[in-house]
């Protein structure tokens, strides 16, 4: 057991100050960008990892998504006074859930539904200090799409836990050890 805890104390450790280094490199780079001679997505700073997840770094935040690029938001519904527009009709917005500190951080989930009650659209979005996640289910393009950002900071504050612990554990064991000389 304490080898176990030995070898995840280093690997927090490791993992803590690579992330440090990257910290920094992220505000260099970019997860996905507009190719202009093919008019596609390419990914030149991220992973995938199967058909439907990436991940990668950028402007000090770990993007996780589903798609060919993270949702950076931007408009998705274009509307008129009868409602929002789609291939089927017009729809109405229903705030399933709203909670909100000021305007710019809480969670809110909205579901589009269309003239004859069909459902159209479903939209969840979580935007907290160092934390965003968006969540799209269309009933016309499956599957659903989401991004979720973690700020590099929080990452940092996690993998430290057990190296601080490991120091915190050593630094009173050795004033323990010094206070039965004196």
């Amino acid at each position: 057991m304490k080898r176990l805890r030995t070898i995840l104390t280093v690997v927090s450790g490791i993992g803590c100050v690579l992330l440090g280094i990257i910290v920094p490199i992220s505000y260099h780079i970019q997860v996905a960008s507009l190719s202009n001679q093919s008019k596609s997505w390419i990914q030149p700073y991220s992973i995938g990892f199967g058909t439907h997840f990436r991940a990668g770094f950028e402007d000090g935040g770990l993007w996780l998504y589903n798609y060919e690029h993270p949702w950076w938001g931007g408009t998705r519904h274009m509307s008129d006074e009868k409602g929002i527009a789609y291939k089927g009709g017009h729809a109405h917005f229903f705030k399933d859930y709203l909670w909100h500190i000021g305007g710019d951080y809480g969670f809110i989930q909205e579901t589009l539904i269309g003239e004859k009650g069909e459902f159209v659209d479903k939209e969840r979005d979580c935007q907290l200090p160092g934390i965003y996640y968006d969540y799209f289910d269309a009933a016309d393009y499956p599957p659903p799409y989401w991004t979720l950002e973690i700020s590099l900071w929080y990452l940092i504050a996690l993998f430290a836990i057990l190296p601080a612990l490991f120091f915190y554990k050593s630094v009173r064991f050795r004033m323990k050890k010094y206070e039965r000389k004196v």
